[in-house]
């Protein structure tokens, strides 16, 4: 994560991402955000790979689900994703595509994520 394609494999050494699943509480506003969400995660081609892939994240998803109560970091994902939502829809004349960029970052995997926090819990 951070500017660069992400493979599966290399996501539990990855730092941005072991803080996001962390018990630190990172605010909205916090300049992570933008370094988190700068990234492209290759999607899987096939229904193999997709298995594969969410085999691999469950770990994440479990120390994610456990960390939140505390650290609310979901929270704050949607926060940032509202508040940057708004803000695209607000100022038409952005020139930079990295704003469209973290928002589909978003848009791809806040549906993961909740989607795992509801069938935990």
């Amino acid at each position: 994560m951070g500017i660069s394609i992400s493979h599966s494999d290399d996501l539990n050494s990855n730092e941005l991402l072991q803080r996001f699943i962390g018990e630190e509480h990172i605010k909205a506003d916090d300049p992570f955000w933008n370094s988190f969400l700068s990234f492209s995660l290759k999607p899987p081609a096939t229904i193999e790979d997709d298995k594969n892939q969410e085999t691999k994240f469950k770990s994440l998803y479990e120390c994610l689900f456990t960390n939140n109560q505390k650290s609310g970091n979901v929270r704050s994902l949607l926060n940032v994703f509202l508040n940057r939502l708004s803000e695209k829809l607000v100022s038409s004349q952005t020139e930079t595509d990295t704003f469209s960029w973290q928002l589909c970052t978003m848009l791809c995997s806040c549906p993961d994520v909740i989607s795992n926090l509801l069938y935990k819990g």
